[in-house]
């Protein structure tokens, strides 16, 4: 159990107020009695960042200017006092502020102690759990509405805690979503479209950014999909909406032109895109080295590539390189059947490739063991 729950009296704002007499408090608040040199105004909020929060000058000054219509904070000690004898590191407690500066403002022991008995009391959550959901979360702590919206995804994810976590760290700021107003209606839409809850708690762990979009825009996302060819209520629509369906226009064509300088053409682009929506998220360079070495150096032409475009979701230089020199070892010294081919070897996993290939034909290809762990050592066993 969190240590809050035996401590909680201890962290009361006032046991951890900034001291009156201090050099900091009197440089803030004691007016200049040299008017005739005066000092350059300082920033008391970006200086606690700082000192007090490790942040970098840049860094404060640039979050501190979010932050110009509020006072210093009457206590801002006790809010980090609170998370730290709650269990949260340093390094947590300077991202959560980094995420949610105006936490310093919340008062520990009418706000911060309460919510977070009551959080606990909500969630199935592990110590580590908690505070992975707290540190990009922490307005969960301070939103009146916080709990109800929690309450709704918890309810709706089927009580899976690990969805839970997941949703909320893929969708920053899902916890300021109204349900009635941004989420009931896109959960709708999507169901007229036949996915079920399952499909749409997959859509939403994706963290493809749909879910914070407003509704319109989120509908025409889903259209987009479906004009492209993507079956209503199939596990493909899912993944279009999650990578076709966040991704502009201008971008789609740009990968477009992209894969018709290697010859292909705008039909073979959109076949391959129902086959492997992850086309699109791949950047021009993985996508030009990928298309030369498997064009260059395997010999594939683009109709194969095309009908199998999954070969470009992994890695070249983990995967296709390395299995492309084992499967070269095995031609050479003829042990590559006629029913072999190597776009088979490559789904794969590590563990299956290094026993079921390289182990098998280690004795009878004395170089083959050494040809793979010079080019993959560090990923056999991962």
């Amino acid at each position: 159990m969190i240590l809050f729950l035996k401590k909680s009296l201890s962290l009361a704002p006032s046991s951890c107020s900034v001291p009156k007499n201090s050099t900091f408090y009197l440089q803030f608040f004691s007016s200049s009695s040299a008017h005739e040199n005066p000092e350059p105004k300082s920033n008391p909020i970006a200086d606690y960042l700082m000192t007090s929060c490790g942040f970098s000058s840049q860094k404060a000054a640039n979050t501190s200017k979010h932050l110009t219509h509020r006072r210093f904070p009457a206590n801002p000690d006790s809010v980090r006092h609170f998370f730290k004898h709650n269990g949260f590191t340093e390094a947590n407690i300077k991202s959560l502020i980094s995420n949610n500066p105006a936490i310093l403002w919340a008062d520990v022991g009418k706000t911060l102690v309460p919510n977070l008995q009551a959080f606990c009391s909500l969630v199935n959550f592990s110590d580590s759990e908690l505070r992975r959901f707290i540190v990009p979360n922490s307005r969960v702590l301070t939103n009146p509405h916080a709990f109800a919206r929690l309450e709704f995804w918890k309810t709706f994810l089927n009580n899976d805690m690990k969805k839970l976590l997941l949703v909320f760290a893929r969708n920053r700021s899902l916890i300021g979503r109204d349900i009635d107003k941004s989420i009931a209606p896109k959960i709708a839409l999507l169901k007229s479209y036949g996915l079920s809850s399952m499909d749409i708690s997959m859509l939403f762990s994706r963290g493809s950014g749909l879910i914070m979009r407003n509704t319109a825009s989120f509908e025409t996302s889903i259209k987009k999909v479906e004009e492209l060819g993507f079956p209503r209520g199939s596990p493909m629509f899912v993944h279009g909406l999650a990578t076709v369906g966040s991704t502009t226009t201008n971008l789609l064509r740009m990968k477009i032109e992209i894969f018709k300088s290697f010859g292909w053409s705008e039909s073979m682009f959109f076949a391959a895109i129902k086959k492997f929506p992850n086309i699109v998220l791949l950047s021009e360079q993985n996508i030009r080295e990928k298309m030369e070495f498997l064009l260059e150096r395997i010999g594939y032409t683009q109709d194969y590539i095309a009908s199998r475009p999954t070969i470009l979701g992994y890695s070249l230089e983990k995967r296709l390189k390395p299995r492309h020199q084992v499967w070269e070892v095995l031609k050479s010294d003829e042990l590559v059947g006629r029913d072999w081919e190597f776009y088979s070897l490559i789904p794969l996993s590590h563990k299956e490739f290094f026993k079921k290939i390289v182990l098998r034909y280690k004795d009878l290809v004395p170089n083959l063991y050494q040809t793979y762990i010079s080019c993959c050592a560090s990923q056999i066993l991962s």
